[in-house]
């Protein structure tokens, strides 16, 4: 028996969703050229870097420059108002992430979020 994947009842509450800027936008707010060059290199904790996408693989065929994702930006719907976007025509698909890219997105923004923050950082003391 078919069923239409929209009409289901899902049983995830909320899809966090990340506000994704353009990277040039970005550069000057993450801070120097040190800081700018990990983020670049995906080797910043907090930002992820989205490649740009070439219009003949944009579904609008626009393109879609350089994103930054900041992974403190972050804020959730139920599945049920995302579905509802995208029937009303308020949101549409340009381009998708394919594996490992996806898979490797979902693990930096896990990290992420299992880290564990210290109230005082950990201080080396050299022995004597």
């Amino acid at each position: 028996m078919d069923t239409d994947p929209h009409q289901v009842e899902s049983a995830l509450a909320n899809v966090i969703l990340y506000m994704a800027e353009p990277a040039k936008d970005v550069k000057g707010a993450v801070g120097g050229s040190d800081i700018w060059k990990r983020v670049v290199g995906n080797n910043n904790e907090r930002y992820h870097l989205l490649s740009s996408v070439p219009p003949e693989q944009d579904l609008l065929g626009q393109g879609i420059e350089n994103l930054v994702l900041d992974f403190r930006d972050f804020y959730s719907l139920p599945p049920e108002e995302i579905y509802k976007q995208f029937a009303d025509g308020q949101a549409k698909r340009r381009s998708r992430l394919e594996m490992p890219y996806r898979e490797h997105l979902q693990c930096r923004a896990a990290f992420y979020f299992q880290r564990v923050v210290l109230p005082v950082p950990h201080k080396f003391t050299p022995a004597v």
